[in-house]
Formats: C-alpha cells, sequence, structure tokens
C-alpha cells in the first residue's frame, strides 16, 4: 500500500523558497512601475516567510536537531537578520536608486545561500526527525503566523 504525502511545512516553506526565487529574477527584469510593484512584493513575502519561520520552524527545528539544532538555528537567524537588514537598505534607496540592481543582485546571492543551507541542514533534518502528523500540523501554525 502507497502513502501519500500530505502537504506539510517543509512543502509550504520548499514553494515559498522557490515563489522567493521567481521574484527575485522578476525584479531583476522588469522597468519602471512594474519593478517597484515586484519588489514590493518580494519585500512582504520575504518579511512575513522570515517572521513565521522565526515563530514555529526555527524553535521546532532546535528542538528536533538536538545538539546541533542550536548551532544550525542561531546561524540561520544571523544570516536572516543581516539580510533583512539589507533588504530593509535596498527598500530605503528605492528602485529607482543607480545602484538598486547590483546591490538586489548581491541581496539575491545571500538569500539562495541561505534557503540553500536552511533546506540542507534544517528542513530536510526536520522532515525526518519530525513525525508527518506534527509537520502537518505546523502547517497550520505557520500560516496562521503569516496570516498576523
Amino acid at each position: 500500500m502507497t502513502q501519500v504525502h500530505q502537504r506539510d511545512v517543509v512543502d509550504v516553506l520548499l514553494a515559498q523558497h522557490s515563489d522567493i526565487k521567481a521574484l527575485f529574477n522578476q525584479v531583476a527584469t522588469a522597468q519602471g512601475e512594474q519593478k517597484r510593484e515586484r519588489f514590493q512584493e518580494l519585500v512582504r513575502l520575504l518579511t512575513i516567510h522570515e517572521s513565521a519561520e522565526e515563530q514555529v520552524v526555527h524553535p521546532a527545528a532546535r528542538q528536533a536537531l538536538g545538539d546541533d539544532g542550536h548551532r544550525v538555528v542561531d546561524t540561520r537567524l544571523e544570516e536572516e537578520t543581516e539580510i533583512m537588514r539589507a533588504l530593509a537598505e535596498l527598500n530605503d534607496v528605492g528602485v529607482g536608486h543607480p545602484g538598486f540592481d547590483d546591490r538586489l543582485a548581491a541581496l539575491a546571492a545571500d538569500i539562495f545561500e541561505h534557503v540553500a543551507h536552511e533546506e540542507a541542514e534544517e528542513l530536510t533534518r526536520l522532515r525526518a526527525t519530525v513525525g508527518s502528523e506534527e509537520l502537518q500540523r505546523m502547517t497550520a501554525v505557520f500560516e496562521a503566523a503569516e496570516n498576523r
């Protein structure tokens, strides 16, 4: 009998990571008002995503990953703090700033590296150590945190 995989919090995060990457590409190639709108969408998604991760996913990973949990989560939180600072600075200068595209590319590189580490060191291990029912329950809590 085949077991059907129910959508869980890891699936939600992986889908959002994909959406974030796509938005970076859209911002990088857009012009004028469309560029501003896509960038604002990116800022909104990143802000909500990181906040919900900090409330729901990181505490669960800290506990589930045993002795290594604190190191993994603390490293991700340091990266996220730096990313959010750079995002705020980029938002302050705006899409019309001459250095915007270069700064956007640098931020994208930092985020893509962060995502790769998060997926390999935190999410994969979270899925391996936390039961599927708990991961599914976390989905509802994560989505509720995003809607606050």
